[in-house]
């Protein structure tokens, strides 16, 4: 029969249409945070206190893209980025040393520091990608289509512990939302797996 033929397994995809490569579980993200009924959006119910998600998919090496829209941002502050799994969720991304992010206010952060200005402000109906490339230990993000450039060179090494997508609001009402992939999706690969799938097909693809 169909399935006791041996067969291999990367051959068989399923095409779909925008199927996300991840989204938001209510254990890694602030309380203040309310994850979407798509679980592909957070809103932020608290007013100017930070609240931070972290996306469970970690990242140890080679390339890796996502992209997010920028469904409501009140005035400026909203962090876009990346963190280790020691990051605090009860603030801001980059407030410590197990994250960096790109903020509203053109400006990039780490350990509380704005270590350089960086990009366009970026505000509602934006959409923002973000590549994070660990072979060359690079941070670049693209707004709107438009590449701003390397953000981060990381100077240590980073294939000492997974990274992951990180996402911070301030304000009120404040919300963003995952974008979708539409590449293939393979029906029988783990989250983690289906990552690497995805990358490395993009890679092809482009």
């Amino acid at each position: 029969s169909f399935l006791s033929n041996p067969i291999d397994p990367v051959s068989i995809l399923v095409s779909t249409e925008s199927e996300p490569i991840f989204n938001f579980e209510s254990n890694h993200v602030s309380p203040q945070l309310v994850i979407g009924s798509n679980f592909l959006s957070i809103r932020n119910t608290s007013n100017k206190k930070w609240s931070t998600a972290r996306i469970n998919v970690p990242m140890m090496s080679g390339i890796h893209r996502w992209e997010i829209h920028i469904d409501r941002c009140i005035s400026k502050n909203i962090f876009i980025g990346i963190c280790s799994i020691d990051a605090k969720l009860d603030n801001y991304c980059g407030c410590d040393v197990y994250g960096w992010a790109f903020l509203a206010n053109k400006a990039i952060w780490h350990n509380k520091t704005k270590i350089r200005t960086y990009g366009e402000l970026f505000k509602t109906n934006d959409n923002i990608g973000i590549e994070l490339d660990l072979d060359k230990r690079t941070l670049s993000f693209i707004l709107n289509g438009y590449d701003l450039g390397v953000a981060v060179l990381f100077e240590d090494d980073m294939s000492d512990r997974p990274y992951y997508p990180a996402f911070s609001l301030y304000n009120e009402d404040d919300q963003i939302s995952i974008v979708p992939s539409r590449l293939p999706i393979h029906s029988s690969l783990s989250r983690t797996s289906l990552i690497d799938r995805i990358v490395n097909r993009q890679e092809i693809l482009v």
